[in-house]
């Protein structure tokens, strides 16, 4: 069982493996434990533990480097956001989107200059092929969007993860400490019918990993009673149309032996995965710490 003293440490030491120095809400909001910990019991153990180090009101174990790496990184993902909001603004008027989020590195303000933006998708049941043709139709008009073969992705949209709204609960072989990491980091940018709610009430095995975690706020929101009329009347009218057969099969057509996930509700492309080598790195630093 752990521990207060034990969390923050582990918690720091997860985030060292992405350069990334933590403020004292963050290790707070992020503590790895396998309970939730007493606050005021967590602000003992964190004054008096001295293993941590400060600077500039970050903290971290021992590289004071990285709290120089994490600044810098802080004003080249401001950047980003600006060209993530813009974008998810544009492709939320398909009707058939539910949430749009930015997750990665950008959605904890670690992007580097070189970094696409990644985004995630959760959809209208039976829609996502569709969905996702008319996502990277509009980005393609306006130049954003990420394909396979690009050399220079910086500030390209990369779509990289659709589900269907009906299958929103990652499985059980994929829950773990990065997995947590990454659904609960996401940030909502715009959202239908409260789904962001409801995806992190469906994924609420993370409190395993993630006791302490505090929901974000999404930035917008379809609030328009008219515009929810047009936007149900157009989904009823794509599904009709049967377009999503079409649109499935010229998509796996373009992505040949490319794709990494694929079914009628969960499209997962992932030009770099480093879950594995993460998870590695961690218990393997875990293990040297204790």
């Amino acid at each position: 069982m752990d521990n207060s003293k034990t969390a923050i440490l582990k918690t720091l030491l997860y985030a060292d493996i992405f350069n990334y120095p933590l403020t004292r809400d963050e290790i707070w909001n992020y503590l790895i434990s396998n309970k939730k910990i007493d606050r005021l019991l967590f602000n003992k153990n964190f004054r008096n533990n001295k293993k941590i180090k400060r600077k500039d009101g970050y903290y971290f174990l021992s590289r004071s480097l990285i709290v120089l790496i994490r600044k810098a990184r802080k004003i080249e993902s401001r950047k980003k956001f600006k060209i993530a909001r813009k974008y998810a603004k544009l492709i939320s008027v398909i009707p058939t989107i539910k949430l749009i989020g930015v997750s990665g590195s950008l959605a904890m303000d670690n992007a580097v200059r070189a970094d696409d933006i990644d985004f995630f998708i959760i959809c209208s049941k039976n829609m996502i092929w569709t969905t996702r043709f008319f996502i990277i139709l509009a980005l393609l008009l306006k130049g954003k969007y990420r394909q396979k073969n690009d050399t220079d992705v910086a500030d390209k949209i990369c779509i990289n993860l659709i589900v269907s709204e009906d299958n929103i609960s990652l499985k059980d072989k994929d829950r773990n400490l990065f997995t947590s990491h990454e659904v609960l980091q996401m940030k909502p940018l715009f959202q239908r019918e409260g789904m962001y709610k409801k995806f992190i009430d469906s994924n609420n095995w993370t409190t395993e990993f993630l006791p302490n975690f505090n929901s974000q706020k999404v930035i917008y929101k379809e609030k328009n009673n008219f515009k929810k009329i047009i936007n149900n009347t157009l989904i009823k009218l794509l599904t009709i149309s049967k377009i999503e057969n079409f649109a499935k099969k010229i998509q796996k057509i373009y992505m040949g032996k490319s794709k990494t996930s694929v079914s009628d509700k969960y499209l997962a492309f992932y030009p770099n995965d480093y879950q594995d080598e993460i998870l590695k790195v961690y218990k393997q630093n875990l293990r040297n710490m204790i």
